[in-house]
């Protein structure tokens, strides 16, 4: 077996190794994907809601209705 066969053969094997390493962890991969986008998305929302609290404080309404849709978005 020449130096070239060897060095084949490992690559083969480290090849074969990463393929079994992306099949096993592939179930993984996808629900931290997926908890990631959950996240953003919790993110964005939680921008839009500071942005509209922000927004209702510089332009008070003394409402009962604004201090519960107030009040409802600090529980979120």
């Amino acid at each position: 077996m020449s130096a070239n066969d060897s060095d084949s053969s490992s690559i083969g094997e480290a090849i074969k190794d990463i393929h079994e390493i992306n099949e096993d962890t592939k179930e993984d991969v996808s629900s931290w994907v997926k908890n990631a986008k959950s996240l953003q998305e919790d993110i964005v929302r939680s921008k839009v809601i500071a942005n509209d609290i922000i927004r209702q404080s510089e332009t008070p309404d003394v409402s009962g209705k604004a201090i519960e849709d107030a009040e409802a978005k600090l529980d979120f």
